[in-house]
This record gives C-alpha cells, sequence and structure tokens, in this order.
C-alpha cells in the first residue's frame, strides 16, 4: 500500500474568543513592571516600537507572575489551558493517550504548523513548548492571535507565540516541584534555579530546569485501558490459516483462520477488560486469539528532561549593544510498549509443514474425525504424493496439517523472550547498545547587535541564530530474514536451530535463547535538523503626517535548512519485521525574505497598519504576503481593531523531496466484522506540493476597565486552503 503526501483543498475556522486578563499585586521586576516606564517596545506583530496596549494586533500576554500562580509545573500545562489554544497534548499531570511525550501550542487547532513559534523574536528549534526555556526563565509570553505571515513568514497563520526570556537578575533563585498519585506510580519532580549578576554595562544570565517524570502503566488507569487500546488480533500466540477438509478428509482448496490451540490455556478470562495480564492471550469476539497489551503500553510516558539557558547582554558603546544568548534541552524517554509490533510480513513466512517439530494442529475431517496417513517407508512421516499433499490411510499414522501464519507476533507475554523485553512482555525502547533511553537534543546559539542611530528614532538591528535538533531512537528490531531461517530450522548461531512459533509451556518445546536472540538485531534511526537564520530589521520614523508621526520598519531574512537521516542497515534493506524501509537522506532548503510596514496615523485615534513579505523558499516556490489593518482608540481605556492578511505554510524539503518511507499501520479487515488487521503502508514526499494558504480576517476589541482588569474580545474567520495530509492506510 502506498500513501503520498497529499492536500486537501479548504478549511474554514471561524472563532470567537473572549478573555478577562487579571493581575493581581506588584509585577516584579523581571516581569512587565518595565512597561510603565518603557512606554515603546517591541511587541509580537509589529516591528514598529510601541505599548502594547496601542498596537493593532490581537495580543496576550503571558506574565511571570501568571505563570508562578498557575501552579503549573512546566510551560506545556498552562499552554494546554489557554482558551485560544487547543488539541495539544499535554505533558505533564493529564493523559491524553499513550505515547504522548510533546507540547505544542496549536492556536484554534489548526494544526502545530500552523503556528509559529518564535524564541525571543527569532525562529526557534522546536515548537515543543517543554525544550525552550526553563519556565522560571521566562519574562513573558506574548501571543499573537492573528496571522503574520506579513510580517514573520511561513507557519504565522493561526498565530505567533513568542517566548521572551529574562535578561537582567541580580541574585539567585532555586524552586522545587513535587507531583504525585499516593495510589500508583505517578509521579513528577521538577529542579529549577535562575542566576544572575553585572558588571559594569555587562548583564549575565543564567538559568536550568530538570525535570523527572515517572510512567503511569495502562493498568494502574483500568477506565482508560477498557476505553480502546487494549488488545490486538495479532497475537502471541497467533492465528493460523488451516486448510479445510470434506467428510471424506479431501482437501477442499478453502482455508479458516484458526487460533493456536494454546491460546488462552492459562484460563484467563474471555472478558478483554479483565484479561489485561494473560500469558496465552484470549479467544476474542471472532474466534480469533487476541493478545492483551494493554499491560505493556503506558498512558504516560516515562522521561528526563532538562533545560539550559544563558544570556549575555552588553552596552559597548552608548548606540551599540551585544546580546549572546544559549538554549540547550535533552530529553530522554522511556517507552514501553507491546513485545513487538505487529506486521503484515506474515505473507513473507514458509508454510509450517505438518512435519515441523512443534506443529499442533492435528488433520481433522470436517466432521472433527481425526485423519492418518500412508507411511510406507515407515520413517513416522506421511508420504506425500508428487503435488505434495499427503497421501490418506485409515490404517497409517497421524499427521498434521500444513499451516500458514495470517496474524502472529513472533513474541509476547510467554516463552522464552528476547532482548529489550521485560518478563511482563512490555518492551522498552532503549539504545540496543547500551541502556540509555530514546533521547533527542535540541541547540540555539544566537548573537544580536542593536544599533540606536544617534539623534535619531531610528534603530537597527543584525542577528544570526544556529538551531540544531538531533534525535537518538535506537530499540531492538527483529529481522525478517533470521526469522525465516530459524522458521526452516536453520536459526541460531550454529545455523540448526529450529524456532517455534506456536505456545509452549513444556521445556522442550521452549526456543533456545540462542535462536530468540538470533532473530532480535539493533535497529535504530538517527536525524539531525539544523538552520542558520540571518536577519537584519530597522525600524523608526519617516515623516510627521497631520494626524502624527507615520512610523515604519524593514527587514530582511536568510535561513539555511538542513535534513538528515541515518537509519541502520535493516531499515535501508527492510529486513525488519515492522515493516519498516527507510534512506539515508540529506535533503536542504534556502529561504531568503524581504517584508516592509507602515504605521500610518489616518485621523485623530484612527491608525492603519501595512504590512507585506516576499518569501521565496526555493525550486520556484514563493509567497507575497499583504496585511491591512485598523486600529481606533475613541478613548484611552478602549481600542477597536480589525485586520485581513494572507498566511501560508511552505513545504518543507521533507515533505517536498522524501523517498518511500515504509512501515506497518493498522486498518477494519472487512472479512473479520471490522477487526483490526495490520498491512504494510508506504510514504513519500511529494514535489508537486505547494505551499498551504490562508485569508485571516480579525475583529475586536481591548478594554483596560482598571489597572488590574483588561477584557478583550476577538471573531477570527480563517480561510485556510490546500491542506497538507498524509492519507492513512
Amino acid at each position: 500500500m502506498r500513501n503520498h503526501l497529499t492536500q486537501l483543498p479548504i478549511v474554514r475556522i471561524s472563532t470567537f474568543f473572549i478573555a478577562l486578563n487579571l493581575i493581581y499585586g506588584t509585577l516584579t521586576s523581571t516581569v512587565l513592571a518595565a512597561e510603565a516606564v518603557i512606554e515603546e517596545i517591541i511587541v509580537t506583530g509589529s516591528y514598529i516600537r510601541r505599548d502594547n496596549f496601542d498596537i493593532i494586533a490581537p495580543v496576550s500576554i503571558i506574565s511571570a507572575d501568571d505563570i508562578a500562580q498557575s501552579g503549573a509545573l512546566q510551560l506545556g500545562e498552562l499552554v494546554a489551558d489557554a482558551t485560544y489554544n487547543y488539541g495539544s497534548a499535554d505533558t505533564a499531570n493529564r493523559i491524553n493517550g499513550t505515547g504522548g511525550v510533546d507540547t505544542t501550542f496549536n492556536l484554534r487547532g489548526l494544526g502545530p504548523r500552523a503556528t509559529l513559534n518564535l524564541v525571543d523574536g527569532r525562529r526557534g528549534t522546536v515548537g515543543e513548548v517543554n525544550s525552550s526555556y526553563p519556565s522560571i526563565a521566562i519574562q513573558r509570553i506574548e501571543v499573537l492571535r492573528d496571522g503574520a505571515s506579513a510580517l514573520y513568514g511561513t507557519s504565522a497563520v493561526a498565530g505567533v507565540v513568542n517566548l521572551i526570556p529574562i535578561k537582567d537578575y541580580d541574585g539567585l533563585k532555586f524552586m522545587v516541584g513535587y507531583d504525585t498519585d499516593d495510589e500508583d506510580s505517578a509521579h513528577q519532580s521538577l529542579f529549577t534555579g535562575i542566576g544572575g549578576f553585572s558588571v559594569g554595562s555587562t548583564d549575565f544570565v543564567a538559568a536550568f530546569e530538570y525535570e523527572d517524570r515517572g510512567n503511569i502503566p495502562l493498568t494502574d488507569r483500568p477506565r482508560y485501558l477498557r476505553a480502546g487500546f487494549h488488545d490486538s488480533g495479532a497475537a502471541n500466540p497467533g492465528n493460523f490459516s488451516v486448510p479445510l477438509r470434506d467428510a471424506a478428509g479431501v482437501l477442499t482448496g478453502a482455508s479458516a483462520i484458526r487460533p493456536d490451540p494454546g491460546c488462552g490455556s492459562d484460563g484467563s478470562p474471555t472478558d478483554q477488560s479483565l484479561s489485561i495480564n494473560n500469558t496465552s492471550g484470549f479467544i476474542g469476539p471472532f474466534r480469533d486469539c487476541r493478545l492483551a497489551l494493554g499491560s505493556t503500553w503506558d498512558l504516560q510516558l516515562a522521561l528526563e528532561n532538562l533545560n539550559l539557558y544563558s544570556n549575555v547582554t552588553t552596552e559597548i558603546s552608548e548606540y551599540l549593544k551585544l546580546e549572546v544568548q544559549g538554549i540547550y534541552n535533552r530529553r530522554e524517554q522511556l517507552q514501553r510498549s507491546s513485545p513487538v509490533f505487529p506486521s503484515g510480513n506474515a505473507t513473507l513466512l514458509p508454510v509450517i509443514v505438518g512435519e515441523y517439530p512443534f506443529n499442533p494442529f492435528r488433520a481433522l475431517d470436517a466432521s472433527g474425525n481425526p485423519l492418518f496417513a500412508q507411511d510406507l517407508d515407515g520413517n513416522g512421516l506421511p508420504d506425500r504424493d508428487g503435488s505434495g499433499v499427503v497421501i490418506l490411510d485409515p490404517a497409517g499414522i497421524p499427521f498434521n496439517e500444513d499451516v500458514r501464519i495470517a496474524r502472529w507476533r513472533p513474541f509476547g507475554k510467554s516463552g522464552t523472550l528476547p532482548h529489550g523485553v521485560n518478563a511482563d512482555g512490555a518492551s522498552e525502547n532503549r539504545n540496543p547498545m547500551h541502556s540509555d533511553p530514546r533521547a533527542r537534543d535540541y541547540l540555539t546559539l544566537s548573537a544580536k547587535l542593536e544599533y540606536a542611530f544617534p539623534e535619531s528614532s531610528w534603530t537597527g538591528s543584525a542577528a544570526i541564530t544556529y538551531l540544531n535538533g538531533r534525535s537518538h531512537f535506537g530499540s531492538w528490531g527483529d529481522s525478517t530474514s533470521r526469522l525465516i531461517d530459524a522458521l526452516l530450522g536453520a536459526g541460531g548461531p550454529n545455523g540448526d536451530e529450529y524456532f517455534n512459533p506456536f505456545y509452549a509451556t513444556d521445556p522442550s518445546r521452549l526456543n533456545s535463547q540462542s535462536v530468540v536472540n538470533f532473530i532480535r538485531v539493533p535497529s535504530r534511526t538517527d536525524s539531525e535538523f539544523s538552520q542558520t537564520v540571518y536577519d537584519a530589521v530597522f525600524s523608526g520614523d519617516l515623516f510627521e503626517l497631520p494626524a502624527g508621526t507615520l512610523g515604519a520598519a524593514f527587514g530582511v531574512q536568510y535561513r539555511d535548512a538542513l535534513f538528515t537521516t541515518d537509519p541502520s542497515a535493516d531499515r535501508l534493506v527492510g529486513d525488519t519485521w515492522g515493516l519498516q524501509v527507510e534512506q539515508a537522506l540529506r535533503i536542504s532548503q534556502d529561504t531568503s525574505a524581504v517584508f516592509g510596514e507602515l504605521s500610518v496615523p489616518l485621523i485623530d485615534g484612527l491608525e492603519m497598519q501595512l504590512a507585506a513579505r516576499y518569501e521565496d523558499y526555493g525550486d520556484g516556490l514563493d509567497s507575497t504576503d499583504p496585511k491591512i489593518g485598523l486600529k481606533y482608540q475613541p478613548i484611552d481605556a478602549l481600542s477597536l481593531r480589525a485586520s485581513w492578511g494572507t498566511s501560508f505554510v511552505a513545504p518543507n524539503p521533507f515533505q517536498l523531496e522524501s523517498p518511500v518511507i515504509c512501515g506497518s499501520a493498522g486498518v477494519q479487515d472487512k472479512i473479520l466484522g471490522g477487526s483490526n488487521t495490520f498491512v504494510g503502508r508506504c510514504s513519500s514526499g511529494n514535489p508537486n506540493l505547494e505551499a498551504e494558504t490562508a485569508d485571516v480576517w480579525n475583529a475586536g476589541f481591548t478594554w483596560r476597565i482598571n489597572d488590574d482588569l483588561t477584557l478583550l474580545l476577538d471573531y477570527v474567520d480563517i480561510d485556510f486552503k490546500d491542506r497538507h495530509i498524509f492519507t492513512s492506510a
């Protein structure tokens, strides 16, 4: 089965947003108290300096006080509660399903790719919130709830999220958090700290955050276990295609799927919700053998997360300032899962002949009576005709049927288990070369020069940002070619051992450790993304108009990105039970952009924003995006606004150029009444993809009722076209 990246025509989203922003007490020096003194700053949504209340774009600010008062141990928990953000996976105290470890901003529910994530005004390495700054080092989070590709380029369809860190701090501060459920293993601990000092005109700040989170097995939450993710028809013991015979014992040419005779032999109840710890499977609703795999999975994965941040700001002269910043994140996650993933590879496996040492399928006629075969040479093996069919003889010897493996996993919860599988049948996806869990590393390094032109309102900045993300997803895999050899009696280190695919408790029928380890091989894929971003922006006042000053900003940007993947040998040649086929990749993309912005006062209290950006991301693909906005401020406390603009999401190099990558995928088997089965699925990039585009309308107001209470109301209409999707199996 082949799937290609394709495009959906139109998705239209209209949302209504209303919020009350409450600010309690006095803001600390590390938060936004500076706004009371510094009236004009750069706020997300405009490169022209102004007070936050005066910008045309709808911006929400989450301050350090808001973060502290929320009680959230990490930013991800705060993100999930934002009214304009939904559909995000939660990573800390709430559970949305197995395997989730990332929390991303998903403004308006259009998907994380439609929200642009900025780190201190610059493109960050990842959109994963908990892999950025330590939460203790966040000065504020500015959320632009409006399309902004005219200023920021690709991905700013639903809005922009800008994480702004603390850059001026004197002293030390440490915090410890711990969250646990006394009834089970769920726990989360967090250690974080920040420190800083000044030497002359130079400020130093550094912060860290370390999180240690325990897993929550599905069995600790029976309600979630029973809700769906608990059993599979790709079982161990498995299901076999057994030939059918008529009343005389003659083969009819048809066959039927039968469970392994040992399925359910440990006495496990057939009720799926109760058989979570079975070792021999259970007979399912379609009279097939099923594996209760829920006990091998976690609702919440165990992980360790480390964030480091440092910043140095120095005033080289009265007009020139240098800022150097570094962010590092390392995440190690431990995922428990099924002992072996299901696969559509069973069709490649050989026929398990009746003479096979462990074959339990006794030959029977249509009435269930045992059959016997001719054995003229007396060797104890049934004689076969020229077509390989067993010759029947009522006075002969008993024999077993030739069967094929239909739906099956090589390993389960019983028998001899291979590397990486615990005694309970749970597989831990660790690096096969040592005991480290899966890991990924993110690094952001940036340097920025700001220059204030003497005796002028104009300022200029030039920045370079290097981004690097690496993932090391090692695990144990199973070689299909080695499994075939072992089923044919050529397994093990000496090439002379059989692998028993049937359920067994008799020690003489159990697989040896050597033949089991022979099948399991190291499997991994290492991937890396790196990008260098060059920015230059200038802003200031042009000249006076009757209603006020005409402000302007313009800039250029260049991005150089590289994607690489390095699969292990088994994946390169497709010798995997899970049908993984990958190729080593090295794909690059260069992007250049130029943009401009005007702030035009029309009459007293009425201002217009004009912005446009041209972005060229290679191979003849580009986008020109305008934006126009109006703001009317009849009184100081009330600001009415409206805007229209276009936005886009550019296809990345992987989406355009990725070669065929294969794996197994679940589908519904209509023959078995809707039961799940697994097939091979391949996907690839699509060089004909164009950008996802959107027309974004926004209208709303901000009413500053008093110093502690602000009311925001927005209506947003997003007409999103040409969505990029992967079709499912």
